[in-house]
């Protein structure tokens, strides 16, 4: 790419603060480690990168990508039509144009999207209208319209949100309210003066989406090159079962701030270099130090903002509270994106990166391949033992609670590898298998819907010396302690409503449903869905329609379940 063409990269999206040229911004603390620019052999490994991404559906087609411009379009005319709507309850008159904005951020924004990715959304409202209002009575107006659904208000998460799908897309519509009478389209909420005049921290954190996003443009040397990096790596992540930021592996601000330091270090390369040492750094990082994109002496609050006390990455106490995979966010407040990371999922991201490591040593030589490369994990097949947890609901209490305890995975992950069970490895899957319909289990309210089941699964390997040792001191490996304590930690409010049961089984006692849908969907993943009745919706459909009896069967192993 010639360097007119990288400089017309350099664009902000229109959401992000208007046709804003971004400047780069050098990270001092890290100088660049190569100025060396690509041969022509290296661009020829580049056009096969590019064609393999867009075979695996890294890309969205054009007419997936007018769909969900249009729907964002629509939501910015339903949410500048509320905002009007409350206003002129409380005798305000605004002008339609800034009543409010709603802006990207995250993997559209960035332009690193796939057909199924989802949407995140920031609605910036005026002072006049309050958090409650948004949340108690967005929903209501959403509900009104023809195509929205699944609309699920989460006002008092860490990063409150209000879900819904609409135009086949899932949207997560976030809030912030500023500290002004009106929203003009030119409002620029990166800038750091903003936050001065905000008085609620809610607002702050809702703000570090497109902060965050908008400061990783402006940290890379060249956006395109950065986007196609970055699209490579997710692409891989998602295969691999290592991308899921609820569960305890990086999600998508994690992988892109990782990015971004390859694309510093390497300003010149092309992303098939990029690529290559992505995994060649990362194989022989010391995980002890902080990935950072940004020094820290550039991410302080503005004057004046120390009175919020909010918490920020301290680099000087970095020691005393560090995780297993520190990755910092490059804007205030400083935060570790991957704090949800246990030393399980760290050995099973350390062990695909050195994979990946030597399978893109060998491109050049034509020893391996992309296709290799982005092989998706047959994760029922890299492990003989698996603990299962049967989540149980009614159908309208279902999904709520089984993303409940899906955010809480991650904590039993931490008490297996920290109990005395000679464990190595504990990985859970990041996905989840059904809904399927499930027996009774008696009381509840009829309306709301028969029960079903939903099953997560954690593939176990054991360090084998540690296992020998236990088995000669007389000690035996014994899950009970650990499933337990996890299951005191689950709230459950109504167990006529819902219910969590866990047990340990052999792959050969696996659900034979469940792996014919996991391999469906490996099968078919990344590939693009020509319309929403594709190939891959029946295959789904039909491992759904053969759930059998060893859906809800105990088979060998003591089954733990939550005492009601």
């Amino acid at each position: 790419m010639s360097e007119d063409e990288a400089d017309a990269m350099r664009w902000i999206y229109k959401g992000l603060g208007g046709e804003k040229k971004i400047e780069y911004k050098v990270n001092k603390k890290a100088q660049p480690l190569s100025f060396d620019g690509p041969s022509v052999a290296d661009m020829k490994l580049n056009d096969k990168l590019m064609e393999t991404l867009k075979q695996l559906g890294a890309y969205e087609d054009k007419e997936c990508n007018q769909r969900r411009e249009q729907a964002l379009e629509n939501i910015e005319k339903i949410m500048k039509t509320w905002t009007c709507e409350i206003c002129k309850t409380k005798n305000i008159s605004l002008d339609f144009d800034c009543s409010c904005r709603v802006v990207p951020f995250g993997s559209y924004c960035l332009g690193v999207h796939s057909h199924d990715s989802d949407i995140d959304l920031l609605c910036i409202i005026p002072e006049v209208v309050n958090r409650s209002e948004f949340f108690s009575r967005v929903p209501a107006k959403l509900a009104e319209v023809e195509g929205i659904t699944c609309i699920k208000s989460l006002a008092d998460a860490f990063v409150p949100v209000i879900k819904f799908q609409y135009c086949g897309f899932d949207i997560d519509l976030g809030m912030v309210r500023m500290p002004c009478g009106s929203i003009p389209p030119d409002l620029n909420i990166a800038l750091d003066r903003h936050l001065l005049r905000i008085e609620d921290t809610k607002d702050i954190t809702c703000l570090n989406g497109p902060r965050v996003t908008y400061e990783l443009l402006q940290r890379v040397p060249n956006i395109e090159n950065f986007k196609v990096l970055l699209r490579a790596i997710k692409l891989w992540a998602r295969r691999r079962e290592i991308y899921s930021n609820i569960i305890g592996f990086p999600g998508g601000v994690a992988w892109g701030i990782m990015a971004a330091q390859v694309a510093q270090l390497y300003p010149k390369m092309c992303p098939s270099l990029l690529l290559e040492k992505f995994f060649f750094l990362y194989k022989h990082w010391k995980f002890e130090d902080a990935i950072i994109v940004a020094p820290p002496e550039e991410c302080q609050a503005p004057d004046g903002q120390e009175r919020y006390n909010l918490h920020s990455w301290d680099p000087t106490r970095h020691h005393f509270s560090r995780r297993p995979l520190t990755v910092i966010t490059p804007t205030y407040p400083m935060a570790n994106s991957t704090f949800n990371i246990t030393d399980s999922a760290l050995n099973v991201i350390r062990n695909e990166i050195s994979r990946a490591n030597s399978l893109t040593q060998g491109l050049a030589q034509g020893e391996s391949s992309y296709n290799d490369l982005f092989e998706p994990a047959m994760f029922f097949k890299q492990y003989g033992t698996f603990v299962q947890i049967e989540v149980l609901g009614s159908e309208k209490h279902i999904e709520a609670f089984s993303g409940y305890v899906e955010s809480q995975i991650r904590k039993l992950v931490e008490k297996l590898t920290t109990s005395q069970l000679g464990l190595y490895i504990v990985h859970p899957c990041t996905r989840h298998f059904g809904p399927i319909p499930a027996e009774h289990l008696g009381g509840g309210d009829p309306e709301d819907g028969p029960w079903q089941n939903i099953f997560f699964y954690l593939g176990l390997k054991f360090d084998d010396n540690l296992v020998r040792h236990m088995k000669a001191s007389g000690q035996s490996v014994d899950f009970t302690q650990p499933v337990k304590e996890f299951l005191l930690g689950i709230h459950i409010t109504d167990p006529t409503q819902t219910s969590i049961s866990i047990k340990v089984v052999k792959r050969r006692a696996l659900p034979e449903w469940v792996k014919k849908e996991y391999y469906s969907q490996s099968k078919f993943e990344g590939m693009r869905l020509e319309d929403e009745h594709g190939e891959l919706e029946s295959a789904k459909k039909r491992a759904l329609g053969e759930a059998s009896a060893d859906a809800t069967s105990n088979g060998r192993v003591k089954k733990v379940k939550k005492d009601s």
